[in-house]
């Protein structure tokens, strides 16, 4: 219980600190849906943080908006074999094997 919740806030605590004005969107990732949160500057996408499924495991990656992905140089986040979201009426909804947890959010878009 007490990991499920740690697990969920640092989820919550990644995508809000990302909440921007179309920041959010889903990616391909290596082994499925890949929540992606970009950082925009000057109008232009430069970096995103990306949020994926690897080897049994929630994976964080930070590179440049179009390199393409490098599990290898993720930082593994917890284990968990299940990753999924979808966002509808501003709420993102993230399902690990943990359980789900919602995310309102507070940008005017977000994931596509």
């Amino acid at each position: 219980e007490a990991t499920q919740r740690l697990e969920q806030s640092f989820l919550v605590n990644t995508v809000h600190s990302n909440d921007m004005y179309d920041a959010v969107e889903a990616g391909e990732g290596p082994e499925g849906k890949a929540l992606v949160l970009r950082e925009t500057v000057d109008g232009a996408s430069s970096y995103e943080t990306r949020i994926y499924a690897f080897d049994g495991s929630i994976v964080q990656e930070y590179a440049l908006a179009e390199a393409p992905y490098a599990p290898e140089k993720a930082i593994v986040l917890f284990d968990s074999e299940r990753f999924d979201f979808s966002y509808e009426h501003a709420l993102l909804t993230i399902w690990t094997d943990g359980g789900s947890v919602n995310i309102a959010l507070r940008s005017e878009e977000g994931a596509s």
